[in-house]
């Protein structure tokens, strides 16, 4: 996962429907980290939030170039 990706979460809540809103990865707090270790991301959702997430948790739509 790269800044700049589209994501979503994985799990989509009924209760919630902000979990099922698409965001743009902005910044890696573990940029050093393998890719395949799950890393904390800040995420710029749709809704305008700045909020972090687990890589784990989320899902690349559309990855940047």
């Amino acid at each position: 996962m790269n800044v700049g990706d589209l994501v979503r979460y994985v799990v989509v809540f009924q209760d919630d429907p902000d979990m099922s809103s698409t965001g743009v990865v902005i910044k890696d707090h573990s940029p050093q980290r393998p890719p395949h270790v799950g890393r904390v991301v800040d995420v710029l959702w749709s809704d305008g939030e700045i909020a972090e997430a687990n890589t784990n948790d989320l899902m690349v739509l559309y990855e940047s170039r």
